[in-house]
């Protein structure tokens, strides 16, 4: 009798609630992805959390967070953590608003943890090494407890559906062309190379612990047997991995070969004293997320790009044609961003990036320094939250790009069409707007010779100098844009042509700009097809829109 009580009180719960959802269908309601993604997020909080607490409290002996690169990788799952939360609070769901609260309040559990950890660490005097010095067993020795889910941070992302008679064509990353470097100083009695068979350079190659992780997460792990023991479960996986290890390097490709001419071979060498003479360009990535800002060393660059990432915000790239001082917040690599580098064989600055942004450094042979592999000339800063506080020292990350690349150049690098435009447009210019996302918005204001930006409102400012950013001239770049992934990535086509208006002394001139290969220079011509001559030594921004987002010009 008790249970045929409790189905009528339920069934009668039950009815009192169906109709307030009315006609909602169970498909508009739930998401299912959402629902998963949410799960998935929670649990590796949850874990990082527990993780945390044993290093506090030495109950459990730590392997992931107990090695000598500790610091890195609680930073990095730090970084990570609160970046995909951002991601997830983007998205427009029926439950995100209820989803990203419990997120939040997880994951400020982690931050208050974090400093009493870093604490720990720094008490017990854990040495920074070399990373290629540590073998795959170090973070192996013992199980990582962990949820049994696929994992988050290595995860493949399907497509976004949607309307494809409405989306730009996908770029083919196999279709564009090599980067031909420009030659460096020669030194004065080099060697001739032996052979006229140059080997392609390498891909670029991630950490040894991301290497582990996507290992890890390639192979299913099903939920242990309780009869058997920890170290039995962590062996038949490290079986699994072997496996796969064997099976991964009988399937790596042979290097590629290219026949050249011979070349004067010219060595890379360290740079000491002060620097006088043309330099290869550093292309150097920085973050524009609201606790990133203002940042530091914008006002320094000969060029800036503000490109759309994922989470409808930006990311800038500063173009330095001279070594800067401190730059930074740095963040990761967008493969479209690559695109600009090359046109003027830079040196690409980055910390980590996407994977299609890895996949597409390697094959397009771009030099480049990534704060993961080469942490030389990096610090934190450790009054700004991580992961908004990673700066560099422009001298010391040229100084370690010298050891590996030809920074001193025997002619200085043209960065764009420099000279005296001397028709601009007949219509005035004063202020534009640009609503990159419903939350972000651009303004651009003429004063006294330069513009000015205004971010939601608010200036840009230096961060160190806390003077206003300002632009001799404005480009509104319109490229075609697509999302690739449910984080929200985008792919951008610099490749081909399209439209574009230039400020400049508070006039506004249309134009049109045309890039034939990835390593070609973007041209930019007007009415008239006559090529725009931009003021050299000034600062310029280069905005880019997608045909959606159309400028507001007054």
């Amino acid at each position: 009798m008790n249970r045929v009580k409790l189905y009528i009180v339920i069934f009668s719960i039950l009815s009192f609630l169906t109709p307030s959802f009315g006609n909602v269908s169970a498909d508009s309601f739930i998401d299912t992805d959402e629902i998963k993604e949410y799960f998935e997020l929670r649990d590796t909080i949850v874990m990082m959390n527990d993780e945390m607490k044993k290093i506090i409290t030495d109950s459990v002996h730590n392997n992931f967070f107990g090695t000598d690169e500790a610091e890195k990788n609680l930073n990095g799952c730090m970084r990570f953590l609160e970046e995909r939360i951002d991601e997830f609070s983007s998205k427009d769901t029926q439950m995100k608003y209820h989803y990203v609260k419990k997120l939040r309040n997880l994951f400020n559990e982690s931050v208050r943890l974090h400093p009493i950890v870093m604490a720990r660490f720094i008490g017990d005097s854990i040495k920074k090494i070399n990373q290629d010095e540590i073998s795959e067993d170090k973070y192996l020795a013992e199980p990582w407890h962990r949820p049994f889910f696929e994992p988050i941070d290595v995860r493949t992302l399907a497509a976004v559906p949607g309307n494809e008679a409405n989306r730009t064509k996908s770029i083919d990353f196999a279709s564009r062309g090599r980067t031909s470097a420009i030659k460096p100083v020669k030194l004065e009695t080099p060697p001739v190379l032996p052979s006229t068979v140059v080997a392609a350079e390498p891909p670029a190659q991630t950490p040894k612990i991301d290497e582990t992780l996507q290992k890890v997460a390639d192979i299913i792990i099903e939920k242990p047997n309780v009869s058997k023991t920890a170290k039995e479960v962590f062996k038949d996986l490290n079986k699994k991995i072997e496996a796969k290890e064997e099976k991964e390097e009988k399937a790596k490709p042979e290097l590629s070969v290219i026949k050249t001419q011979p070349e004067v071979a010219s060595a890379s060498r360290v740079i000491t004293g002060p620097i006088t003479g043309p330099i290869r360009p550093m292309a150097i990535m920085i973050e524009n997320h609201r606790l990133a800002r203002p940042q530091t060393g914008l006002n320094e660059a000969n060029i800036v790009y503000e490109i759309p990432v994922e989470g409808g915000i930006t990311r800038f790239m500063g173009i330095y044609n001279k070594i800067p001082g401190v730059v930074g917040p740095i963040r990761s690599c967008r493969e479209y961003f690559v695109d600009r580098a090359l046109e003027v064989s830079a040196l690409y600055v980055h910390c980590g990036g996407s994977p299609k942004g890895y996949q597409y450094l390697a094959s397009s042979h771009i030099f480049s320094i990534d704060e993961i592999k080469i942490g030389k000339g990096f610090f934190r800063d450790n009054t700004r939250k991580g992961p908004h506080n990673l700066y560099g020292k422009g001298r010391e990350i040229f100084d370690s790009a010298s050891e590996n690349f030809p920074m001193l150049l025997k002619n200085k690098v043209k960065l764009l069409n420099y000279g005296v435009q001397e028709s601009l447009g007949s219509k005035e210019a004063k202020t534009a707007t640009i609503k990159y996302h419903g939350n972000y918005e651009v303004k651009i204001k003429y004063d006294n010779g330069s513009y000015l930006r205004y971010m939601n409102d608010e200036l840009h400012v230096d961060r160190i100098t806390k003077k206003p950013l300002s632009a001799y001239a404005i480009v509104i770049q319109e490229a075609a844009m697509k999302t690739v992934d449910k984080a929200g990535r985008q792919e951008i086509s610099f490749i081909g042509n399209g439209i574009a208006w230039i400020l400049e002394k508070g006039r506004l001139t249309n134009v049109t700009w045309h890039k034939n290969e990835a390593d070609s220079a973007t041209v930019f011509k007007d009415e008239k097809g006559i090529e725009y001559k931009f003021p050299e030594n000034k600062q310029i921004w280069i905005q880019v829109v997608s045909p959606t987002q159309t400028p507001e010009i007054n």
